[in-house]
C-alpha cells in the first residue's frame, strides 16, 4: 500500500504552472513524481475555481485573514460580541 504523502499549496501551483507550459502533461507529472491523473485533477479544480476567486484553497484553515463576514460568524461562534 502507497504512504500518503500531503502535498503543499506552492507545491500544487508550481505543479500547475509547468504544466501549462508542457506540452504534455504527463511528462510533467512523470518529473514531478506524482500521477499524472492527479495533475489534470489540479488543473480542472483551478479553471473551476478561477472564476470564483479561490484557486487551491487549501484545507479550510485561515491564516487569520477573515472576510467580514467569517469574523463575525466567528465572534458570534465564540461567544464574543
Amino acid at each position: 500500500m502507497k504512504k500518503l504523502v500531503k502535498l503543499s499549496k506552492e507545491f500544487t501551483l508550481k505543479a500547475f504552472h509547468l504544466s501549462k507550459k508542457s506540452d504534455t502533461i504527463q511528462d510533467i507529472a512523470t518529473s514531478l513524481r506524482i500521477n499524472g491523473g492527479l495533475l489534470y485533477r489540479w488543473r480542472k479544480e483551478h479553471f473551476d475555481r478561477s472564476a470564483k476567486g479561490e484557486v487551491f484553497p487549501g484545507v479550510g484553515k485561515s491564516a487569520g485573514i477573515l472576510n467580514p463576514e467569517r469574523e463575525k460568524l466567528k465572534k458570534i461562534a465564540t461567544g464574543v460580541i
